[in-house]
C-alpha cells in the first residue's frame, strides 16, 4: 500500500487494519541505514526528516496531502508516533504528543460522505528538538490550528455528521453526568440529528462504540495534563451548545413586535451552564441593542430570522473559542519542563482533503482553495526548483513539464493576477449589509466569465459556479457565502457573555483572535485565571477587548500566508495520500480513480523525471569531505581540486550514471546507499582499529613501566589511534601545481622576469575638456563677491530711506493743511498701494499661465476680513499715531508690531516641547528669551498706549536750517481722546504675519480648538487666486482710509504754476514719495534675491539688524548737522534735546525702552539668522505673504521669512504646499540617488570614450564627497548623492562560426575602453543576454547590459522601459526594506492625506511615506551613448528638481559637435531653439521635451499612473507607430505633462552630443523627429481640457501658444515659397505667375520623387535641390535689401526681418558662452528651405519608413535567415517579372501611378480597404509586442523562433554557460550568477512588457499598407493646406490693384511721408504680426530666463 516516487511517499489509505505500524517496524526503521533495507514505509518519512535535522541542522517539514478520506489524518499520526518513538527522550512527552491528535479529531473531525473521520480544520504540528542531543522538547506553540469549520456547529449537509465529540458526550456521560450537564437523549438536540434519519445512532453499537470513545477522550485530557476543573469547563460548554441550538422563537403578539422563547428550560440550562444571567442572555438574544451618546436604546426587536441568526452565531463562537482554547492548553502542557534553548523542528501538515460533493458549500470553496495553494508549493518546490537547480548547475537531465495551476489560484485568491479575485469579491460584498447571493453570483460572472477556470452554471438564475480546480471541476452553489463569510456576533451578544460570573468563559469572549481567525496563540493570559478569585484584568490587556469583525476571506488568506511563512523556513518532504476507491472499503482498487489523482497531483511526471533524473544532490565540498576517505581506502590519494576528487570518489565505488554539476554532485537514490554503505564499513574498521590500538597502547604502556622506563617519556600511539577522515572536520584539499605554470611560452615567461608594466610608463592622456562655465568662474567668483557687498548695501540704504522718508511724509501730516495735505496724503496713499499693484499683476500673469482653484464665496469673505483689519490698522499707524511722534520715536515705535508673532511663537515651542522649561543650557536661555520677547511686546503697546511717547508739549526746531523757522508739536486733543487707536494699531498690524509663526491648531478653554493651522494651509492653496481680488481690496481700503480720518479731504496733487516755482521745486516735492516707493521696492527685491543666493546672513538678516539704529543715527545726524536737502513741503519734527549737551532723564527711559522692544523684535525673528532654503527656492516659499508691506518694509522682510523652509513641499495645486500632519519629519533628509541610464547601439570608440569619460568624472566627484562625509561625519554636504551607471547595450550580440550567440565587436569595443581604467568586468548570464559590472577607481557601479534581441525587445524605448522597470519597478518595490515598508497606518500617505506630497497616482495612496520620499528623490539621468557632461551639469540639473517637487524632468543646453557645414547649421538651431523656444516653453509653462541624451527625471513621476505603465505600450495604430516609437522622448514628456507635472529647462547645465555631419544622416534623424513632433503635439492639443485641469503650469493661454507654433510650423513651407516667389518677382522681375510657378516646380518634383523613388535617392535629390535653394536665399536675401529701399524700412517684411535678426543678435549678447553660434546664421539663413521645405515633405513622404536610419549595420545571419530570404528574393524577383509587362510598368511608373491613385482617393474622402482590414490592431515587425498584457501570465507563452537561435554544437544552458561568457574579449573576470529573485524579475518582466516581437510577414505587410495609406492621407492634408495659404496670399496680391483702398493696410513711408502709403494683403500680414507677437514673447522669456540662470550660476559659485 506504500511506495516511493524519489523522495516522496506514495500512501495509498488500505481501509483497514494491517500489522506494519508495530514496535518492531519502529525498530527496523531505527536500525536501518539506507532507505532500500526496508520496505516503503510511512516511518521512513519521519526517519528521513530526523536524520536531515541532525546531519545538515535544517528545519524539516512534512506536508501530507490528498483527497478528503485518503489516509492523511491517519498518516499523520504514524509520522508523529515514530518521531516520539526516535526522539523523544520523556516518555511522559512521547506519550503527550502522540495523543494530540486523537484529541483533536474529536472536536475537529466529523463524519462526511466520503470519509468517517474527516479533518474539518488544518493543523500543524511543530516539534522542537534540543540542539545538544536532538531530542524533541515539546515547544510553545506545538500544534497550529487553521481554518476550522465552525459553520457545520449549526448548518451541514444533510449526509454530514457533525463534529464527533457531540456524539460523544450525549453517549458516554452517566445519568448523573447527564443532569448536571443538562443532556438529554441525542435525538432531542437538532444539531445532532440528520434530515430523514429516525434517530441519531441507528443501534446500541453505535451508542456504546462512541462512549467507549467519550472515555478514551477523557482519558486523553488528563493524561495530557488538564486539570478536572478544565475538563469540565470543556464538557460544560459542549453541552451548553447543544442545549442553545435548541432554543426556538415564536410571536407573541406584543405591541413592540418582541419574541418569545418557546422553550426556556433550553435558555435556562444555557445561562446556567455558561453562569450569565437568564434576563440578559433572553434579552440579547430577542433584541439588538444599540448605544447613541452613552445611553442604552432598544431600537427594534429582532425578527425570527435574525433572532435565530443570533443564536447560532452565538453557538459557533463558542465552539470556535473553545477549540481555541483547547489547542491553547495542549500547547502549554507540551512545553519543555526547563528552559530548554530552542533549536530546529518538524512540523507536519495535515489540511483538509480535497472536496467535491453532489452540493458544495462556502466551507469546500476554502478547502479546496488551500489545496489548490498546496499544490502550488509541491509543483514550484518539487518541478519548477527542479529546472532551475539543474540549469543552475548545468547538468542535462530533459526537461520538467508540469501541469501549473497557477491561474486556478489567480481566480480564487490574487496571488498574481491584478483583477479582483472570488475571495477579494466575496469580502467587497460581504461589507455591504444588503447585498444578496444572487447579486454576488452575478458580480462572479460578470468578471470572470472569460477566465479559462471559471465556468457559468446552466441551471437559469440559481447562484451556481463552476472552478475547475487543479482536481477536476467542482460546482459550487453560493446560498450563504455572505452570511457565512461575515462571521459576525452581535455586540450584545459579546456583553453578555463577557459578563459571566465564570472566569474563563468571561476572558475568553474578551480575547481578540489574531490575524489567522484563531485564539490558541491569544488566550495564554486569561486561562490562568480559571478557577481562582477574579482580578483586575491589567491595563496592557485593554486593547485585546477590542471587537473582532474579521471576515472568513481574510482570515483564511492570513492563514494560509502564515502556514506558508511557515514552511519556507523548512526543507519539505511530501506524502501523497491516494484514495483506492469511492466505497471506502478494503480490497478495492478503481484504477481509474487513482490514475486521475496521481495525474493531478503531480505524481506521473514526477515518477518520470526522477527514474530518468538524479534526485540526490550534495554540495562538492560536503560530498568530497563526506566521501574522500573511499578513494583513501584503496590507494593513495594525490590532492587535487575538488571535482577531480568527485570523480575519484564516485569511480572508487564504480558509479557511473551520476552527474557533477557547478557546485553540487547529482546522484540517484540507490548510489547514495552504495557510499553510505562502504562508510559505514570504513567506520566498522575504525572502530576495531581503534580498539586493536588500545589494547597495544596498553600492552606498551605495561612493557614501558616494567622495564622502568622515563614514567613521562612519551608514547607515541598516536599512528596507532589516529581518526579516520570519515570525522566531520572538514579536510583541506589542495589545488597543487599546475602544469600549464611549467609550459609557459616566452612572452609569459619574459613578462615573470620583467613585468613591462615597470618600465613602459609614458601615457597618453586625453586633454580634459573646459566647459564654457569654467571659463568664466574667476569672474563669476569676483561678480560674487561683488553680489554680496551690493545686495548688503543696497538692502540697507533702501530699509534706510524707505522708513526715513515714511517717516518724513507722516510726520508732515500734523503741520500741513488744505490742498497741500490733500497732496501729501495723495502721495502717501499712492506709496502704500504700490506692492498691492504688483501683487495684482503678478497674479493676474500667473493666473492666465496656471489653473489653481477659486476660493468659495465663505472663502473670500474671511480673506476679506482678515486682509481688511490688517490694512486698516496699517493705515491707522500711518495716518494717525505716526505723525504724532517725532521722526526718531516714529522710527523706534515700529518695533512695537510684533505682539502676534510673538504669542504664536511661544505657543509653537511649547507645543512642540512641553517640558522646555527643563530643558538645560542654551536651549533654557533660548526659550526664556522668546517668553521675554513676547511680554515686552505686550508692555511695550501698554507703555504706549499710557501716554508720554510724542503727545507732551515740547519743541522742535531745526537749528536755523529753515531760516530761523521753529516749529512747536502741539498735543494732539483727537488722540488724546482715542487713545485706544494706538494698541488697536498695534495689536492688528501685528496679525499680518500671524501665518508665519502658527504651527498648531490652537487648543484653548481645555477642549476647544481653533483651527489655525488648518486655515493657514487652506489660506496658501487659496492665496494665487485670492490674492487677485485681496491685492485690489486693500487697496481699496488705503484709498477708502483718508476720507475716515480726513472729512474734507480730496485726492489731488497739487502741481503750481511754474512761475511760482521752479521746475526743480517741484520734482522735490515728488522726490520723496518716489524715494519710499522706490527704497521698498529695492528692499524686498535685494532681499528676495539675497535669500535665493544663499547670502541672507551677510546680506539680508545683518541689514535687517542694522537699519533700525542706522535709520536713528542718520535721523539724529539731520536733526543736528542737516545733511540732507530740506524741502518746503517736508518739515523734520526732531526729538527734543537734539541740539543739548545731554538728555534729560524722561527721554533717556524712553529711549531705552524703545531699545528693548527692537531687541524683542530682533529677538522673534531670530529665525532669519538659521536659513535651509535650497538653491535658487522661489518666492512663495521664502515668504509667506506674497509681496512686502510699503509702510513696515522692515517689519515685513524681518517677520515675513519663512521660519521653517522645509515646512512646505509640492502639493497638488501649488508648488509648494504646507505639510499638514505634524507628525511628517518634514527636517528629514533624503540622500538623493542618481542612476546614471545610458542607450547605446553602435556608437564609435570616440563616442563611447566620450560619455565613459563623463561617468568617470562623476565617479571621481561622488568619491569625493563620500569620504569627505566618512572623514568628518559632522560635515553636511547639501549636494551629497549617491551613483551608479547602467548602460543597455542594444543588440549586444551576434553569430560567431558555430551558430554561437556572442557578443558583437562594440561590446568589446567597449569593454577595450573601460579596462584601462576599471577593474576587471564581473560576467553575469541573465535572461535577456548578459551583464558586465565594473567597480569604478571612486567606488561606483557600472553595469552594462547585453541585450539579445532574441530574448528581449530591443530599440532605444524598450530600452528605457527595461532600466525603469528594474530601477523603479524591482529595485524600488520589488525588493522592499523592511524599515521603509513597516505596516504602519503612520506611514501611509493615503491614511495621513498629506498634502505635502504631491503624487497623485493610486500608486502612491497606501506606499509608506519613506518609501515615497526615496521614490521622490531618485533620479533617473538618461543619457545617450555619446555624450559628454561635468558632475556640475548634473548637479544644477538636481537644484531644479530640489526646488519643485513637481518637477518630473528637468533638461540641459545640448551643444552639438563635430565638423563641416550641417554642424554649423545645427550649432545656430541648438543654439536659437534653447535660447528663445525652450526658454518661453519654460517660462510661460512647461518645456515639452525633456530629450533622452541628457535629462534628469524624477523616479516618483516616473512611477505615477499612466506614466511608465502607458510608456510601455505596444504601438497597435500607425499613428502609435509614429508618435511612440519614433519619438519617444518627447512622448514620455507628453504622458508626465498629462499627469500634472513640470519639465524645466536649466540653460547652466550643458552637455556636447555629437550631431549628424553627412547630410543623409543628418536627414534620417529628422525624419523621425519632424512626424513624431507634430504628433505629440497634437496629442497633447487634444487633451488640453484634462490636461489645464490637472497640470496647474500649462493654460489654456500656453496651449494657445503652442497652436500658433504648430499652424506656423504647417504653414512654414508655403510661406517659404511666398517667399522666394516676392524674391523672384523683385530681382529677376518675373510677373506673379512665373515666380510663384518657379517657386512651386521643384517642390511638386520632388514630392513625386519622394512617392517614387528609394530614400536614398530622395536624399540625394534634396541635397542637390539644397544647394540650388541656397544660391536661391542669397536672392532673398538682397531682396529684402531692395524691398527695404523701395517700400520703405517700415515695410512689414523689411520690419520683420530687422526684428528678427535683432531678436537674434540680443540673445546672443546674452549668452556670452555661446555668443559664437550667431556667426553660423548665415549658414542657417541659406539652408532655412532645406531645413523648413524640402525636409519637411520628405519626413512626411517617408511617415510609412519606421527604421532608425542610422547607425545601421550589416548582421551576420544564421544559414535558416540566409535561406529563407534566398527563397523571398526569388519570389520578388518572379512578382517582379510578372509585373513588367506593359509599356507602364516598362518604364518604371507602375508604382508612381499607384501613389497617384492612392493620393487622388485620399482627395475624394475614399478610405483605403486595407486600410481598414489593418485598423485592427495589426503590428508591424518593429511594434509588434509579446503576448496580450492583460494576464501577466500568459496561457501559452510564444517561443522564440527556432531560425533565430540555432541549435549551438557544445551543449549550453543560457543562465548557466553562454558562449558569450568564455570570449577573451569581454574581459576574464570572474562569472557570477543572478539571485534567484532577479532572475525571477527578469523572465516575469521580458513575459509581461518586453517579449521580443514575432515575425509575421502578413502582419508586417499590413501594418505596412496601413502606414502608407496613413502617409498619403498626411500628405495630402499637409499639401492641401500650404497650397491654399499660397493661393490666398497669391489672390490678395493678384487684387492689390482693384481692392488695394479697401482690403490693404496701410503703413506709411519712413524715407518720404508726404508719399502714399505702402499698402500690405492683410493675411500675410497677420500672420507676420502674430509671429511677430510669438517672437517679441519669446525673447521676453529669454530675458527672464537668463535673469534666473545668472542667479542660479551665481547661487553655485563658490568664493
Amino acid at each position: 500500500f506504500q511506495t516511493y516516487i524519489g523522495d516522496v511517499l506514495l500512501a495509498v489509505n488500505p481501509f483497514k487494519q494491517i500489522d506494519v505500524y508495530s514496535k518492531k517496524n519502529h525498530q527496523d526503521f531505527t536500525r536501518s541505514h539506507k532507505r532500500s533495507d526496508n520496505a516503503p514505509h510511512i516511518f521512513w518519512v519521519a526517519a528521513e526528516a530526523l536524520d536531515r535535522l541532525r546531519e545538515t541542522g535544517m528545519s524539516q517539514s512534512i506536508l501530507i496531502n490528498g483527497e478528503s478520506g485518503a489516509g492523511k489524518t491517519e498518516s499523520t499520526k504514524l509520522v508523529i508516533s515514530h518521531l516520539a518513538y526516535r526522539a523523544a527522550h520523556d516518555k511522559d512527552l512521547a506519550r503527550k504528543v502522540t495523543q494530540v491528535n486523537p484529541l483533536l479529531e474529536a472536536f475537529a473531525n466529523a463524519q462526511t460522505p466520503v470519509n468517517t473521520n474527516s479533518s474539518r480544520f488544518g493543523k500543524y504540528i511543530q516539534l522542537d528538538f534540543n540542539p545538544s542531543n536532538k531530542q524533541i522538547t515539546g515547544g510553545k506553540p506545538c500544534v497550529y490550528d487553521y481554518l476550522l469549520e465552525k459553520s457545520r456547529v449549526v448548518q451541514r449537509a444533510t449526509t454530514d455528521s457533525n463534529f464527533h465529540v457531540f456524539y460523544y458526550l450525549v453517549a458516554g456521560t452517566s445519568t448523573e453526568e447527564k443532569e448536571r450537564f443538562c443532556l438529554q437523549d441525542a435525538d432531542a438536540f437538532k444539531i445532532l440529528r440528520r434530515e430523514g434519519a429516525s434517530r441519531v445512532f441507528r443501534n446500541d453499537y453505535q451508542i456504546k462504540e462512541n462512549a467507549e470513545y467519550f472515555e478514551e477522550m477523557r482519558q486523553t485530557m488528563r493524561n495530557i495534563g488538564l486539570e478536572r476543573e478544565e475538563i469540565l469547563f470543556t464538557l460544560a460548554s459542549v453541552a451548553a451548545i447543544l442545549n442553545l441550538t435548541n432554543i426556538e422563537f415564536e410571536e407573541t403578539g406584543s405591541s413592540d413586535g418582541r419574541l418569545g422563547i418557546v422553550n426556556l428550560s433550553f435558555l435556562e440550562n444555557v445561562s446556567r451552564l455558561l453562569q450569565v444571567d437568564q434576563d440578559d442572555l433572553e434579552r440579547a438574544l430577542l433584541c439588538n441593542e444599540v448605544h447613541i451618546q452613552g445611553e442604552e436604546v432598544l431600537l427594534r426587536p429582532r425578527s425570527n430570522a435574525d433572532a435565530s441568526d443570533s443564536r447560532d452565531a452565538l453557538a459557533k463562537a463558542l465552539y470556535h473559542r473553545l477549540f481555541g482554547w483547547l489547542v491553547s492548553r495542549i500547547n502549554d502542557h507540551l512545553r519543555p519542563t526547563s528552559n530548554a534553548e530552542r533549536s530546529n523542528f518538524i512540523g507536519i501538515l495535515d489540511l483538509s482533503g480535497f472536496e467535491n460533493f453532489e452540493e458544495n458549500r462556502f466551507e469546500q470553496l476554502l478547502i479546496n482553495a488551500a489545496n489548490e495553494r498546496m499544490q502550488f508549493y509541491f509543483n514550484q518546490h518539487v518541478f519548477a526548483e527542479e529546472q532551475r537547480e539543474l540549469d543552475a548547475e548545468g547538468v542535462v537531465c530533459g526537461d520538467v513539464i508540469y501541469d501549473d495551476n497557477s491561474d486556478v489560484i489567480d481566480l480564487i485568491m490574487v496571488i498574481y493576477c491584478r483583477l479582483a479575485g472570488v475571495l477579494q469579491m466575496l469580502d467587497e460584498e460581504s461589507r455591504h449589509p444588503q447585498t444578496t447571493d444572487q447579486a454576488l453570483i452575478m458580480q462572479l460572472h460578470e468578471h470572470f466569465e472569460l477566465h479559462p477556470c471559471y465556468q457559468r452554471a446552466n441551471k437559469g438564475d440559481a447562484p451556481l459556479f463552476t472552478i475547475k480546480h487543479f482536481a477536476g471541476p467542482v460546482k459550487y452553489n453560493a446560498v450563504g457565502f455572505l452570511e457565512k463569510n461575515r462571521d459576525d456576533m452581535s455586540a450584545n451578544l459579546q456583553q453578555c457573555l463577557e459578563q459571566s460570573s465564570m472566569n474563563l468563559i468571561k476572558n475568553l469572549f474578551k480575547i481578540v483572535p489574531g490575524d489567522s481567525g484563531t485564539i490558541s496563540s491569544s488566550c495564554t493570559y486569561y486561562f490562568l485565571l480559571l478557577c481562582r478569585p477574579t482580578k483586575k484584568t491589567p491595563s496592557n490587556q485593554g486593547d485585546k477587548t477590542k471587537r473582532w469583525k474579521q471576515t472568513l476571506c481574510r482570515t483564511f488568506r492570513n492563514s494560509l500566508w502564515e502556514l506558508l511563512s511557515k514552511l519556507k523556513e523548512t526543507e519539505p518532504l511530501f506524502v501523497r495520500c491516494i484514495k483506492p476507491n469511492l466505497d471506502q472499503v478494503p480490497h478495492k482498487f478503481a484504477e481509474g480513480l487513482v490514475s486521475k489523482q496521481m495525474r493531478y497531483n503531480g505524481l506521473l511526471e514526477l515518477a518520470r523525471i526522477r527514474r530518468q533524473g538524479l534526485p540526490v544532490r550534495i554540495k562538492r565540498n560536503v560530498f568530497v569531505d563526506r566521501y574522500l576517505c573511499l578513494v583513501k581506502r584503496k590507494h593513495k590519494h594525490q590532492e587535487t581540486s575538488n571535482e577531480a576528487n568527485c570523480h575519484q570518489i564516485l569511480s572508487s565505488v564504480n558509479i557511473t550514471d551520476a552527474q557533477i554539476g557547478r557546485g553540487k554532485v547529482f546522484l540517484k537514490n540507490w548510489h547514495k546507499d552504495v557510499l553510505d554503505e562502504q562508510l559505514k564499513q570504513i567506520e566498522r574498521d575504525r572502530l576495531e582499529a581503534a580498539k586493536r590500538a588500545q589494547k597495544k597502547a596498553a600492552m606498551v604502556q605495561f612493557i614501558a613501566i616494567d622495564h622502568t622506563l622515563p614514567p613521562n617519556a612519551p608514547l607515541r600511539t598516536d599512528a596507532l589511534t589516529k581518526k579516520s577522515s570519515f570525522s566531520r572536520t572538514p579536510s583541506v584539499v589542495g589545488t597543487g601545481t599546475s602544469m600549464a605554470s611549467y609550459l609557459m611560452d616566452e612572452e609569459e615567461e619574459e613578462e615573470g622576469i620583467l613585468p613591462s608594466e615597470l618600465w613602459n610608463i609614458f601615457r597618453k592622456i586625453p586633454r580634459e575638456r573646459i566647459s564654457a562655465s569654467e571659463t568664466f568662474s574667476g569672474f563669476l567668483r569676483f561678480v560674487k563677491v561683488l553680489v554680496y557687498a551690493l545686495l548688503f548695501l543696497v538692502l540697507l540704504a533702501s530699509l534706510v530711506v524707505s522708513k526715513g522718508s515714511l517717516i518724513l511724509m507722516a510726520s508732515s501730516l500734523k503741520i500741513i493743511i488744505g490742498n497741500r495735505r490733500d497732496t501729501m496724503v495723495t502721495l502717501l496713499v499712492t506709496c502704500m498701494c504700490v506692492p498691492h499693484v504688483l501683487t495684482f499683476i503678478v497674479h493676474v500673469f500667473k493666473g492666465l499661465f496656471g489653473s489653481q482653484p477659486w476660493p468659495s464665496i465663505v472663502e473670500f469673505i474671511q480673506i476679506l476680513v482678515l486682509e481688511s483689519i490688517q490694512t486698516a490698522a496699517m493705515c491707522a499707524l500711518v495716518f494717525i499715531v505716526l505723525p504724532e511722534l517725532d521722526i526718531v520715536r516714529g522710527v523706534l515705535f515700529l518695533s512695537a508690531t510684533s505682539l502676534i508673532p510673538a504669542i504664536c511663537k511661544v505657543h509653537a515651542i511649547i507645543a512642540q516641547n512641553k517640558s522646555c522649561l527643563s530643558d538645560g543650557g542654551w536651549r533654557k536661555l533660548w526659550y526664556i528669551g522668546n517668553a521675554s520677547a513676547a511680554l515686552v511686546q505686550l508692555a511695550a503697546i501698554v507703555a504706549l498706549s499710557c501716554g508720554g511717547f510724542g503727545i507732551n508739549d515740547f519743541q522742535t526746531s531745526l537749528n536755523g536750517f529753515l531760516n530761523g523757522r521753529y516749529y512747536r508739536l502741539l498735543p494732539s486733543p483727537w488722540l488724546m481722546r482715542r487713545w485706544w487707536v494706538i494698541p488697536l494699531a498695534l495689536v492688528f498690524v501685528s496679525l499680518t504675519w500671524w501665518e508665519n509663526f502658527v504651527e498648531k491648531n490652537l487648543k484653548i478653554f481645555g477642549g476647544l480648538t481653533i483651527p489655525l493651522k488648518s486655515w493657514k494651509v487652506r489660506l496658501h492653496t487659496l492665496k494665487q487666486k485670492g490674492c487677485i481680488i485681496s491685492s485690489l481690496w486693500n487697496a481699496g481700503v488705503i484709498i477708502a482710509f483718508p476720507f475716515i480720518v480726513f472729512p474734507d479731504f480730496m485726492f489731488k496733487i497739487d502741481v503750481p504754476n511754474q512761475n511760482k516755482r521752479a521746475k526743480s521745486d517741484i520734482l522735490m516735492q515728488f522726490s520723496v514719495p518716489l524715494a519710499q516707493g522706490l527704497a521698498s521696492l529695492f528692499a524686498f527685491l535685494s532681499g528676495s534675491l539675497a535669500c535665493k543666493l544663499c547670502m541672507q546672513q551677510v546680506a539680508y538678516s545683518l541689514p535687517l539688524l542694522l537699519s533700525a539704529p542706522m535709520t536713528v543715527v542718520v535721523l539724529v545726524l539731520q536733526c543736528q548737522y542737516g545733511f540732507i536737502p530740506l524741502i518746503t513741503e517736508y518739515f523734520w519734527f526732531c526729538p527734543e534735546g537734539f541740539n543739548a549737551s545731554a538728555l534729560d532723564s524722561t527721554s533717556i527711559w524712553q529711549y531705552s525702552l524703545f531699545v528693548l522692544w527692537w531687541v524683542s523684535q530682533m529677538m522673534i525673528a531670530g529665525h532669519i539668522w538659521r536659513p535651509r532654503q535650497n538653491n535658487m527656492d522661489r518666492t512663495e516659499k521664502l515668504f509667506v505673504r506674497p509681496m512686502y508691506n510699503a509702510a513696515l518694509i522692515e517689519q515685513s522682510l524681518l517677520l515675513n521669512r519663512r521660519r521653517r523652509d522645509d515646512e512646505i513641499r509640492c502639493s497638488e495645486y501649488n508648488d509648494y504646499g504646507y505639510i499638514v500632519d505634524d507628525d511628517v519629519p518634514a527636517s528629514k533628509e533624503y540622500v538623493p540617488m542618481i542612476y546614471a541610464c545610458a542607450t547605446m547601439w553602435h556608437e564609435t570608440k570616440n563616442e563611447m570614450t566620450q560619455l565613459l569619460k563623463s561617468i568617470f568624472r562623476m565617479d571621481k566627484d561622488q568619491s569625493k564627497r563620500r569620504n569627505l562625509r566618512a572623514a568628518d561625519p559632522t560635515f553636511k554636504d547639501p549636494d551629497y548623492y549617491e551613483f551608479e551607471t547602467h548602460i543597455m547595450f542594444d543588440d549586444a550580440m551576434d553569430l560567431n562560426d558555430d551558430d554561437e550567440f556572442i557578443a558583437n565587436e562594440f561590446v568589446h569595443q567597449l569593454v577595450s575602453v573601460i579596462d584601462h581604467a576599471a577593474r576587471r568586468p564581473v560576467k553575469t548570464p541573465t535572461p535577456y543576454g548578459g551583464r558586465l559590472t565594473w567597480t569604478l577607481p571612486g567606488g561606483t557601479m557600472l553595469i552594462a547590459h547585453l541585450k539579445d534581441k532574441v530574448k528581449i525587445r530591443h530599440k532605444k524605448r524598450w530600452s528605457q522601459c527595461m532600466y525603469m522597470y528594474y530601477l523603479l519597478g524591482y529595485r524600488m518595490a520589488g525588493i522592499r526594506d523592511d524599515n521603509l515598508w513597516k505596516k504602519s497606518t503612520d506611514t501611509i500617505i493615503g491614511k495621513k492625506k498629506n498634502e505635502a506630497q504631491f503624487l497623485p497616482g493610486s500608486i502612491f495612496k497606501y506606499m509608506p511615506e519613506g518609501v515615497a520620499m526615496k521614490a521622490s528623490n531618485t533620479f533617473i539621468l538618461a543619457l545617450d551613448g555619446d555624450v559628454d557632461f561635468k558632475p556640475d551639469a548634473v548637479r544644477l540639473l538636481v537644484d531644479q528638481m530640489k526646488a519643485n517637487r513637481k518637477v518630473a524632468s528637468s533638461c540641459g543646453r545640448i551643444h552639438p559637435i563635430g565638423s563641416g557645414p550641417l554642424i554649423w547649421y545645427q550649432e545656430f538651431e541648438y543654439a536659437i531653439g534653447h535660447w528663445l523656444q525652450k526658454a518661453a516653453e519654460h517660462v510661460y509653462g512647461s518645456v515639452l521635451c525633456s530629450p533622452g541624451c541628457f535629462s534628469l527625471f524624477r523616479g516618483s513621476c516616473l512611477m505615477d499612473d499612466n506614466v511608465m505603465r502607458t510608456y510601455c505600450s505596444q504601438a497597435d495604430e500607425p499613428s502609435e507607430v509614429v508618435q511612440f516609437d519614433q519619438g519617444e522622448d518627447r512622448w514620455l514628456c507628453t504622458l508626465l505633462l498629462q499627469q500634472g507635472y513640470r519639465i524645466t529647462y536649466c540653460a547652466a547645465s550643458d552637455a556636447l552630443t555629437y550631431a549628424p555631419e553627412s547630410f543623409k544622416e543628418f536627414y534620417n534623424q529628422r525624419r523621425r523627429w519632424l512626424p513624431s513632433t507634430m504628433a505629440n503635439l497634437i496629442d497633447l492639443m487634444s487633451s488640453t481640457k484634462p490636461t489645464v485641469h490637472k497640470n496647474d503650469n500649462v493654460s489654456y493661454l500656453f496651449m494657445l501658444y503652442q497652436f500658433i507654433l504648430f499652424a506656423s510650423t504647417t504653414l512654414g513651407p508655403g510661406t517659404i515659397l511666398l517667399m522666394i516667389a516676392g524674391s523672384y518677382n523683385a530681382i529677376l522681375g518675373t510677373d506673379l505667375w512665373d515666380s510663384h510657378i518657379l517657386a512651386i516646380g521643384p517642390v511638386i518634383y520632388f514630392v513625386i520623387i519622394c512617392f517614387t523613388t528609394h530614400p536614398d535617392t530622395q536624399v540625394i535629390v534634396a541635397q542637390v535641390l539644397s544647394a540650388l535653394y541656397a544660391v536661391v536665399m542669397m536672392i532673398v536675401m538682397v531682396a529684402t535689401v531692395v524691398n527695404s529701399f523701395e517700400e520703405s524700412i517700415l515695410s512689414p517684411n523689411v520690419l520683420f526681418f530687422l526684428c528678427l535678426a535683432g531678436f537674434y543678435t540680443l540673445a546672443a549678447i546674452l549668452h556670452p558662452q555661446e555668443c559664437a553660434c550667431i556667426i553660423h546664421g548665415l549658414v542657417y539663413f541659406l539652408c532655412i528651405p532645406s531645413g523648413f521645405l524640402l525636409l519637411p515633405v520628405y519626413s512626411l513622404c517617408n511617415l510609412n519608413v519606421v527604421s532608425w536610419g542610422t547607425r545601421e549595420i550589416p548582421k551576420r545571419k544564421s544559414k535558416e535567415e540566409l535561406e529563407e530570404e534566398k527563397r523571398l528574393e526569388e519570389e520578388k524577383k518572379a512578382k517582379d517579372k510578372e509585373k513588367k509587362k506593359g509599356l507602364v510598368s516598362w518604364l518604371g511608373l507602375d508604382s508612381f501611378f499607384k501613389d497617384l491613385k492612392e493620393f487622388y482617393s485620399s482627395m475624394l474622402g475614399k478610405r483605403n480597404t486595407q486600410e481598414s482590414n489593418a485598423s485592427e490592431s495589426i503590428l508591424l515587425k518593429e511594434v509588434m509586442n509579446c503576448p496580450p498584457t492583460e494576464r501577466p501570465r500568459p496561457v501559452e507563452p510564444p517561443k522564440p523562433r527556432e531560425v533565430e537561435r540555432p541549435r549551438p554544437k557544445k551543449s549550453r544552458v543560457d543562465l548557466v554557460n553562454p558562449a558569450w561568457i568564455e570570449e577573451e574579449n569581454v574581459g576574464d573576470g570572474k562569472v557570477e550568477y543572478l539571485k534567484k529573485k532577479e532572475e525571477i524579475f527578469w523572465k516575469q518582466a521580458i513575459r509581461i512588457h518586453l517579449f521580443p516581437l514575432d515575425r509575421d510577414k502578413q502582419k508586417e505587410e499590413e501594418m505596412s499598407m496601413a502606414l502608407k495609406s496613413m502617409r498619403t492621407n498626411v500628405v495630402f492634408a499637409f499639401l492641401m493646406i500650404n497650397f491654399l495659404w499660397i493661393i490666398t496670399i497669391f489672390q490678395m496680391t493678384l487684387l492689390k490693384a482693384t481692392l488695394g483702398d479697401q482690403l490693404f493696410i496701410p503703413i506709411p513711408r519712413a524715407d518720404d511721408p508726404s508719399a502714399p502709403p505702402e499698402r500690405f494683403e492683410p493675411v500675410g500680414f497677420a500672420f507676420l504680426a502674430i509671429f511677430g507677437i510669438i517672437l517679441f514673447a519669446q525673447f521676453l522669456a529669454s530675458l527672464s530666463h537668463r535673469w534666473g540662470t545668472f542667479l542660479h550660476i551665481l547661487s553655485r559659485t563658490e568664493i
